[in-house]
């Protein structure tokens, strides 16, 4: 779960969800946010982590082409966000502040939250804490840590919302992040001496994105560790079918080297290639 801090703005803790269904949690309660377009205007300042946000900039992430009457529709739209958060509790209407413009400036906004208050922020961090880790030979803690971070994930990033293409891009690599942490996650597993268990999981993974070689490389190796040895060398087939033929991609070394640890029946090698690549 998310650790909810106090901002020096707002006394009460609130939490904002958008790793799925766009939520706001207070004390354990969920709370939505009425039309698409007010949760797109609140995704828009979320993303920018308590940053203030000029006015321009806001416009483009809601809309791809903002229409002539953009400024005065987000205007309401804040004003709407403000209404429904301070129907969750009067304080939050402080939540929001209005950065005034000068010199020529549009002004801005500005959503006051704190480093944690955020699931998609907490999910980043956390992930690549655990890609680390896994990466640095801290098999157990990269567990824990990508672990903790897929559990944040509760669906597709802004449902319900429209939101410009610029924005449709941080989620995307959100997507990745997840993708790679999903896999990470199963090779951190197979280090720890899973391999079995992990196969239909894997599987999953392949059907929906069957370019990914580091996912073909835990399939042979859990496979193999499992006692399999003619699965993980049709699996090397299939996946130089697939990468090589059908996507037009070299494979890389590593994945090479596993296939000869394969046909050697290295073990070892086989069982340690995740740390061995470290």
């Amino acid at each position: 779960m998310i650790h909810e801090l106090h901002s020096h703005e707002v006394e009460v803790a609130m939490s904002f969800f958008i790793l799925g269904p766009l939520k706001v949690k207070v004390a354990d309660q969920d709370h939505s946010i009425d039309t698409a377009p007010v949760r797109a205007t609140l995704i828009a300042l979320l993303l920018e982590e308590g940053r203030p946000v000029p006015a321009p900039v806001l416009l483009r992430r809601i809309w791809e082409y903002p229409p002539k009457t953009a400024a005065s529709n987000l205007r309401l739209y804040v004003s709407r966000l403000r209404r429904q958060l301070s129907s969750i509790d009067p304080i939050f209407r402080a939540k929001i502040t209005t950065i005034r413009g000068g010199g020529g400036e549009s002004g801005g906004y500005r959503l006051h939250i704190g480093p944690d208050e955020l699931d998609f922020t907490h999910f980043q961090r956390t992930a690549t804490r655990g890609l680390h880790e896994l990466r640095s030979g801290c098999t157990e803690k990269a567990r824990s840590s990508l672990t903790q971070a897929l559990s944040l994930w509760r669906g597709p990033i802004g449902q319900g919302c429209s939101l410009s293409s610029r924005v449709r891009a941080q989620f995307d690599a959100a997507e990745q992040l997840r993708s790679t942490a999903r896999e990470s996650l199963i090779e951190a597993l197979i280090d720890l001496g899973q391999s079995a268990e992990l196969i239909p999981e894997i599987r999953k993974i392949l059907e929906l994105e069957p370019h990914r070689e580091k996912s073909w490389e835990n399939l042979i190796r859990a496979y193999y560790l499992s006692g399999d040895i003619a699965k993980a060398l049709d699996a090397w087939e299939i996946a130089v079918s697939t990468i090589g033929n059908q996507y037009g991609l070299d494979l890389s070394p590593d994945i090479q080297r596993l296939h000869l640890a394969v046909l050697r029946r290295d073990t070892e090698m086989i069982r340690a290639f995740g740390s061995a690549l470290t």
